[in-house]
């Protein structure tokens, strides 16, 4: 049975890392440094890297001080 209303966007369980740094407003190479240290769980799909959107949660909620750790020196 449709009602009719227009259904909310069901985000993505998995996310690639351009749509996990964009969100975090780093680069890509920040993002693969976090996967490359194991700072980040990953899951890799053929030749794609994903990053589980509970992991974007956690960095999102540890703050910003393991991201800015991981773009390198200032």
């Amino acid at each position: 049975m449709t009602t009719g209303l227009p259904r909310p966007p069901v985000e993505p369980d998995l996310l690639d890392q351009a749509e996990v740094a964009r969100r975090l407003n780093v680069s890509r190479t920040t993002i693969w440094r976090l996967a490359k240290r194991g700072e980040i769980r990953v899951v890799r799909i053929g030749s794609r890297t994903l990053i589980p959107r509970s992991e974007l949660q956690r960095l999102i909620a540890d703050g910003p001080g393991d991201v800015q750790s991981a773009s390198g020196p200032s």
